[in-house]
């Protein structure tokens, strides 16, 4: 049998029979999900999967007439019915030599001058593709600032080019770019970054005061990443390191590859390899200090959580993606060659798993496991196994190597407890059990970069699992913590279906509806019929009256304006 084409679009990365799939429709949604977010910050996967579209698009025949083979076939009938004509027979024979004439007449030609060659035309290089600058997480107090409007920073956010990032001391920001992670730290005195190009061949920020650390993917040939300061400019291929602006100057620190910096002043350049620092230009190089080591070490506690699935309810980083998409950190030159083989190994099931190919992933995986393995590999080895036989619908083996890696420490046990929690609830239909879980990792990791995302799913599993009154106070929880979160919508409709359809608490429900339909988001018309209904419910009628012509302005077309004209009053009828 020949083997399934396994050609990657790149390393790490998904294959090209999955992208083929993901266009299609035909993968597990969670992989499906996976690969648009791989795609989405990825130059080369976002180029391949345009390609295979613009390519689908011009083989595409053009839609049929839904009458038109109708007619063509009556058309062929009426022929087939006509009676054939005699001189038929005196025609064909006159076309026959009329064709053998013109085919003397081209042969003739052919050996006669012929015309010059058409000059080829250029292949048209690729468009850049805009990259996005997504926030994963934040700690602190953040804001951005675009158009002239600052907000606060929030997961998932996404920041364009020309953004401008404050953090204040002691605060931290980290997000995702393209093929690179990340982290910008207050300090003591804040820290303000400037994202002034954000593409697949260009991205550049400026930082103007503060830290920013960097884990940047190679690049591709003729891109370039560049961080500029007021006194320097560092630019990278591919590579960890970190660039310092205080009242001192710039100083830059290198954890792997090797970057190149540039007094703006002096043209005078100096490359800083791995494992060394400089301090402000032109002072000598030396080793990374213990600030720079913790300030790395922190860069790859988060590099295990990217942002969380975007399902129907958009949230704050998940582990998941961390499974499948953060590489593996590289063993160093002088490991041993068993080390190598067990870290390229798990990059070659990882790349399965993205690619479906989960009983392969299963089967090295598992192989893995029988070795002896460093602690932190080991956890990083059975949470891929977990979710490989996730995707292949064996989530009730999944579970036991989850609560294994749980009862460890470290961001994989983070992930792993939350991972377990997710399990149960979506898999295994477990709520009560999964509620459980939610509070022991709320109890465990107070301050962890999942703190919003389980303080969402505890309510909501306590209302799967029948608690309604416990559920409502863990949702409401949530939104004084977290009011303008990612889930803060769905909190408040949850409350508000509960109190009003399982304690009869209309008046309860009502405020909820409220902060809902004042969102002006994709759900706000139907928070806004939902709260007339109950002020009707409760004889507030002439509120009630109110939101629905309250709803016919902001959806005059919409599913409810039926049902908002007969309740909103004669005004509202004649129109």
């Amino acid at each position: 049998m020949k083997a399934a084409r396994q050609g990657f679009v790149h390393p790490g990365g998904p294959t090209e029979d999955a992208l083929f799939d993901h266009l299609a429709g035909r993968l597990h949604p969670q992989a499906g999900e996976w690969i648009a977010a791989h795609v989405a910050s990825c130059a080369r996967c976002t180029a391949a999967v345009a390609h295979l579209e613009a390519v689908r698009e011009a083989l595409e025949p053009p839609p049929e007439s839904p009458f038109q083979r109708q007619r063509d076939l009556q058309a062929v009938r009426r022929r087939l019915d006509r009676p054939r004509r005699r001189w038929n027979r005196i025609l064909l024979p006159g076309f026959a030599a009329l064709a053998a004439c013109l085919a003397v007449l081209w042969m003739g030609t052919r050996a006669g001058p012929r015309l010059p060659a058409q000059p080829a035309i250029a292949k048209l290089a690729p468009a850049p593709v805009p990259t996005p600058w997504t926030v994963l997480g934040t700690e602190g107090s953040t804001e951005v600032e675009a158009h002239g409007a600052k907000s606060a920073m929030k997961t998932e956010q996404v920041v364009a080019a020309g953004g401008l990032v404050t953090v204040a001391p002691s605060a931290r920001v980290v997000a995702k770019w393209g093929g690179a992670k990340v982290m910008i730290e207050g300090g003591s005195a804040g820290a303000q970054v400037r994202l002034v190009a954000s593409r697949s061949d260009d991205r550049a920020l400026v930082l103007e005061r503060g830290r920013v650390v960097l884990n940047v993917d190679p690049l591709a040939p003729g891109a370039r990443l560049a961080v500029v300061t007021p006194t320097e400019r560092v630019t990278v291929h591919g590579t960890i390191f970190l660039v310092d602006v205080d009242a001192g100057g710039t100083s830059v620190a290198v954890a792997r590859g090797k970057v190149r910096v540039e007094a703006l002043a002096s043209r005078a350049t100096v490359d800083v390899p791995a494992g060394m620092r400089v301090a402000p230009l032109p002072a000598a190089i030396g080793p990374l200090d213990d600030e720079d080591r913790r300030v790395f070490a922190l860069l790859e506690h988060w590099n295990d959580a990217p942002p969380a699935e975007p399902a129907a309810a958009p949230a704050s980083p998940s582990p998941e993606k961390a499974i499948l998409a953060t590489p593996t950190p590289s063993p160093s030159a002088h490991a041993a060659p068993s080390a190598r083989a067990e870290t390229a190994t798990l990059e070659a099931a990882r790349a399965e798993v993205l690619a479906g190919s989960y009983p392969r992933a299963i089967a090295h995986l598992e192989s893995l496991r029988r070795h002896h393995l460093p602690a932190t590999l080991g956890a990083r080895v059975a949470l891929l196994l977990a979710q490989a036989l996730r995707l292949d619908h064996h989530a009730r083996d999944a579970a036991p190597l989850l609560e294994k890696v749980a009862r460890g420490g470290g961001p994989e046990a983070e992930q792993a407890q939350f991972l377990l929690a997710q399990t149960l609830e979506r898999d295994l239909a477990d709520p009560r059990r999964a509620a459980t879980v939610w509070a022991e990792t709320e109890r465990r990791f107070p301050h962890g970069i999942f703190r919003e995302e389980a303080a969402f799913r505890l309510g909501e599993s306590l209302l799967q699992a029948g608690e309604t009154q416990d559920g409502i106070d863990a949702l409401e929880r949530y939104l004084q913590a977290f009011g303008s979160g990612a889930h803060s919508d769905d909190a408040h409709l949850l409350v508000a279906a509960a109190r009003r359809d399982r304690l009869s608490d209309c008046a309860g429900a009502i405020p909820h509806l409220r902060a809902v339909a004042d969102g002006h988001g994709p759900r706000a018309g139907s928070a806004l019929i939902g709260a007339a209904r109950c002020l009707e419910k409760i004889g507030r009628d002439d509120e009630a009256a109110a939101a629905y012509r309250h709803y016919l302005t902001l959806a005059p077309h919409g599913r409810f304006t039926a049902e908002a004209r007969r309740h909103a009053g004669p005004r509202a009828s004649q129109r």
